[in-house]
């Protein structure tokens, strides 16, 4: 696929979310060079094989002619993922973070970038493999942020009017509990004893 081809897949998208009367026959010569994607656009402008039905199902000739608003959004639907993995524009973290804002929660960006790891189109596929790799390492860096410094937490203690910062050192984080502080029992307290005695 040539970069012409690839730039006519973001072009349909910034056609597609430009505030103006799109045409069908812009649509389709977008996607000429597309075989599958062609068969998608034109199963959408007519959904009617008999050309009977069809004109009854457009009475307008405007109908016909020009997306309506419903046909635009099923349109950048389907074609919003793939303007993203073919813009040259943007980089790999660039496309992830486009792709994040579509789905916050990166489970359908994962898939779908799974889906087209192996597409017909080595583009995509190439697209897809680096976006999802991006994702990944998006998504490792989170969780590393995320877990909490438990540890740490435990190891600092506020400090306490009226004490020193050399006296604090000395004592401890927390009161003992009670039972650390039972009296001994069994041996221990027997040993005690012992030496009480002599």
């Amino acid at each position: 696929m040539s970069a012409y081809d690839v730039a006519d897949v973001v072009t349909l998208v910034e056609l597609l979310k430009a505030d103006r009367d799109v045409a069908w026959e812009e649509v389709e010569s977008l996607v000429a060079d597309f075989p599958g994607w062609r068969h998608v656009v034109s199963g959408l402008h007519s959904p009617a094989v008999d050309p009977i039905w069809r004109t009854v199902a457009y009475d307008e000739a405007s109908e016909y002619a020009f997306v309506s608003p419903e046909k635009r959004q099923q349109l950048l639907d389907f074609f919003q993922p793939y303007a993203i993995f073919l813009d040259a524009r943007l980089t790999s973290a660039q496309k992830a973070a486009q792709f994040l804002q579509w789905n916050p929660d990166g489970d359908r960006v994962r898939w779908f970038c799974r889906e087209h790891l192996q597409d017909g189109l080595p583009e995509v596929a190439e697209a897809a493999r680096a976006v999802l790799e991006a994702c990944e390492a998006d998504a490792t860096l989170l969780r590393g942020a995320s877990v909490p410094e438990e540890a740490g937490e435990k190891l600092l203690r506020a400090a306490q009017p009226g004490v020193s910062a050399s006296d604090a050192l000395l004592q401890p984080a927390a009161a003992p509990d009670a039972e650390d502080t039972a009296p001994p029992s069994g041996w221990i307290r027997r040993l005690f004893s012992r030496k009480k005695q002599t």
